[in-house]
């Protein structure tokens, strides 16, 4: 039996007296929470009751009414390194750079996804039969066109699939329209994907450069040719070789004359340092001996220039000139008388050794002639040598230049043939078929009562859990202690 005890009831001014204001949810605890649930266990109920039956009728509206089904349709395609992504190049030292795997199929996918290929299959099959539903959920302000298109960007998709393999999909309520769209842009990218990597003009202008460079190679051989015929010469290999040796060879004639003539020299010298000390007491002077001599020494110079020269060379009937006055004026002196052949045979020793150095002076002053014949014939032929290379170089240059062309031009035109043939170097692997199964399918029932059920034990629980904050009554003494500042003393059970 509870005891009665007085009880201090705070006045209204008393700061800790209730205040008529919701409970603020961050005092309330555990036993706080129970309180309130079994307090408002009917209105709990029949929240729970109301929500679960709303949310299935929800979802069964959307499933029923709303909810439209998405059918998608896929094509595989393969695509390798073809000549449709061969660079030709248009100037002779172009070289094509290497692509990798993923460049290739970067490019590709972005012929796939181009917006002309789009709009061509809008045009192509109508925006209204591919989009029923074109006028739902498109931004307002656009045009039906670009509504169309907006669309088809959304539903439209190119993925790669490992390897060379792309996948092309597309989302459609249609499902024959679905595929026939898929189908119709994988044909339109194989065909555009030709004029993509195709130049137009490359077939003309490598034409243009291959005829341009056969005139100027026919030109520059006709040059060639009436050049070797002006300079009559066959080889200048050879030729070279023969104005060299012939250099060579006056070069070393004229040291072994010079040597010749040195060694004469010395020999004069000696023989005129010993011509004194002979006795002269038994020799006869004459002038007849001298010019004997004198003949001795034309004729070996005749003989020596014969060697060289021909017989109308000035230098030859010069000499025979000499000749023939010195026999004339033998002819008329008579013979010659000595008494002394030692002294004799020296003096025409030194007459003879005279001679001989004479002659060998002329013969090195045409040694020294023809050395510098030799050397301008080389000059001269040195100069025509390096026309030559230089007309051989802008033959064969322009003859370069013509093959690589005529190469291009070829490459060019049997590109420009396998277009024609509609020839690719991709395959589709698996066309698009007509998807039977939605892509968005439902899910199962039992999910949905699982939603709904958490939906009205949540909806139900924060519905009491609401009143409660709301209200202004004190459900427990814990509440009660916090709201009045005050101890309860005894609790009074509710009847």
């Amino acid at each position: 039996m509870n005891e009665k005890l007085p009880v201090k009831r705070p006045d209204s001014s008393s700061p800790s007296a209730p205040t008529g204001k919701a409970f603020p949810i961050g005092e309330m605890g555990l036993r706080d929470w129970l309180s309130a649930i079994f307090k408002h266990k009917s209105m709990i109920l029949v929240a729970f009751v109301l929500i679960v039956c709303l949310s299935g009728a929800s979802m069964f509206f959307y499933l029923k009414f709303v909810r439209k089904p998405v059918y998608q349709a896929k094509s595989v395609v393969l695509v390798n390194f073809g000549w449709e992504s061969q660079n030709i190049g248009l100037s002779p030292g172009q070289r094509q750079p290497a692509m990798e795997s993923g460049e290739l199929l970067a490019t590709e996918i972005r012929i796939l996804q181009s917006r002309d290929l789009k709009e061509k299959i809008i045009n192509e099959m109508k925006p209204e039969v591919i989009f029923p539903d074109l006028a739902q959920n498109i931004p307002m302000g656009l045009a039906p066109a670009e509504r169309a298109l907006y669309r088809f960007e959304k539903d439209f998709s190119v993925r790669s699939a490992g390897g060379n393999i792309l996948e092309v999909a597309f989302n459609g309520a249609d499902p024959p329209t679905t595929a026939m769209v898929v189908n119709d842009m994988v044909a339109s990218y194989i065909e555009k994907r030709g004029d993509t990597y195709r130049n137009p003009k490359a077939l003309q202008f490598l034409n243009q450069k291959t005829e341009e460079y056969r005139q100027k190679l026919s030109e520059a051989e006709s040059k060639f040719k009436a050049f070797k015929d002006q300079s009559n010469v066959i080889s200048f290999d050879e030729q070279r070789s023969l104005l060299l040796n012939k250099q060579r060879q006056l070069a070393a004639d004229r040291q072994d004359n010079e040597i010749q003539i040195s060694q004469l020299q010395e020999k004069t010298s000696e023989l005129e340092r010993q011509l004194p000390l002979l006795q002269k007491t038994t020799v006869v002077p004459s002038a007849r001996a001298e010019m004997d001599l004198r003949l001795l020494a034309l004729e070996i110079q005749e003989k020596e220039l014969l060697s060289k020269y021909q017989e109308d060379n000035r230098l030859v009937t010069t000499v025979r000139e000499q000749i023939a006055l010195t026999k004339n004026y033998l002819n008329a002196r008579g013979p010659l008388v000595s008494n002394d052949p030692i002294y004799e045979d020296m003096q025409k020793q030194i007459l003879q050794t005279k001679a001989e150095t004479s002659a060998l002076k002329v013969r090195q002053k045409g040694l020294d002639d023809q050395i510098k014949t030799a050397s301008a014939e080389i000059s001269a032929f040195e100069s025509q040598e390096s026309k030559y290379k230089q007309m051989y170089r802008d033959v064969a240059d322009k003859e370069e230049s013509y093959k690589t062309y005529l190469a291009k031009l070829e490459e060019a035109r049997i590109h420009d043939e396998l277009d024609r043939q509609k020839m690719t170097s991709v395959s589709v692997l698996e066309p698009a078929s007509v998807p039977i199964i939605p892509n968005n399918l439902p899910h199962p029932f039992i999910f949905y009562i699982l939603i709904a059920l958490f939906l009205g034990i949540a909806g139900s629980i924060g519905l009491a859990f609401i009143v409660e904050i709301l209200s202004p009554a004190m459900s427990t003494p814990a509440q009660a202690e916090r709201r009045l500042d005050l101890p309860v003393l005894a609790v009074v059970a509710y009847k």
